[in-house]
């Protein structure tokens, strides 16, 4: 229900609630310690994977600071930073590489068709909702199908 909320405030206001993000921290631990990772695991999956966050924030703010010469918080906003930090704990490393590389690929895709049809040269992209309902689409098939629960469980690192 938090993602949903999340998903649809980024998509009406391009803002969303910091009270709901610590929400969101506390149920990612408490989804991972109820399916059997203990609380050690899950922050040094949170550490890895928000160390993987600040290379990909860093080379894109390089990137923005020497190609396009303009602020990176034009194009990515701290919430959407703080949202993929609070998920971090529920994926081991490659599925959370994976899920990322996933949802930025069909939100380029839908962000970029949506451009093309409005002929928008600088759309807003809604981050947190593309992220919110991927891992919204990761958690209804794992409820689904219990035998891929193992994309939460598995710490490859």
């Amino acid at each position: 229900m938090v993602l949903f909320t999340l998903s649809i405030q980024d998509l009406k206001k391009r803002a969303i609630s910091t009270v709901a993000l610590p929400a969101l921290l506390f149920l990612s631990y408490t989804y991972g310690i109820g399916i059997g990772i203990d609380a050690y695991s899950l922050t040094y999956r949170a550490l890895l994977n928000s160390t993987i966050i600040g290379v990909q924030i860093g080379i894109t703010w390089i990137y923005v600071i020497l190609v396009k010469r303009d602020s990176i918080h034009k194009y990515i906003g701290l919430g959407d930073i703080v949202f993929l930090l609070c998920i971090t704990p529920l994926f081991g490393t490659i599925p959370f590489v994976v899920f990322c590389l996933v949802v930025f690929t069909v939100a380029w895709a839908i962000q970029t068709l949506i451009m093309c049809l409005k002929h928008d040269v600088n759309p807003q992209l809604p981050l947190v909702s593309y992220l919110g309902l991927g891992l919204i689409s990761v958690l209804l098939t794992c409820s689904i199908f219990q035998e891929i629960l193992w994309i939460f469980q598995t710490d490859i690192f």
